[in-house]
């Protein structure tokens, strides 16, 4: 399934599994390949992540 990454623009084939988070962790921080606006402007802009 393509998915467009609302924080850069990226947009890709992603599946719902890799996007949310496993054991009641958040998803990784890591989005998509290829980059994306860096795990701390992630974490500050997605409340959900934290360190």
């Amino acid at each position: 399934m393509d998915a467009e990454c609302m924080l850069c623009g990226w947009v890709g084939s992603r599946f719902y599994s890799h996007l949310r988070g496993h054991n009641g962790n958040p998803p990784s921080i890591t989005r998509h390949p290829g980059g994306c606006v860096g795990a701390d402007k992630i974490r500050e802009l997605i409340p959900g992540y934290t360190e």
